[in-house]
């Protein structure tokens, strides 16, 4: 087994959702005049919580996609319930995926401003090795 550190920024996904002109609902991402598209495409400069997430971090390597996830899970956490019991679905995507579209910019840009500028997590990786 192997531990490595990787240090999270999570300025930039500040420094995007702090303009109400670069955030959505109802879609991932969307164009300048306003159609549907992934927030992988370079077209793409408006984004719900979940999309800046992938346009920011996803990069579609092992490290990065533990950086998503993270970032993820750690929201998810953040989110206070004021809703139902039925409203919390079972899945971390769903749910940032209804907070953003069922709260205001404001509370989006609140609940991304309460995590850190910065933060290192240690994550331990295994080998088939490690598993003999």
């Amino acid at each position: 087994m192997k531990t490595t550190e990787i240090l999270i920024d999570y300025r930039p996904l500040k420094e995007l959702l702090s303009d109400k002109n670069r955030w959505c609902q109802g879609t991932r991402a969307k164009t300048k005049e306003g159609y549907p598209i992934s927030e992988k495409d370079p077209k793409a400069v408006r984004f719900c919580l979940l999309g800046a997430i992938g346009h920011l971090y996803y990069k579609a390597d092992w490290q990065s996609l533990v950086v998503k996830n993270h970032i993820m899970e750690r929201l998810e956490n953040l989110i206070e319930r004021k809703s139902p019991p039925e409203w919390i679905p079972s899945l971390i995507e769903g749910g940032l995926t209804l907070f953003n579209d069922n709260n205001t910019f404001e509370d989006v840009r609140e609940l991304v401003n309460r995590l850190p500028d910065e933060e290192t997590i240690t994550i331990t990786l295994t080998t088939n090795e490690d598993q003999l």
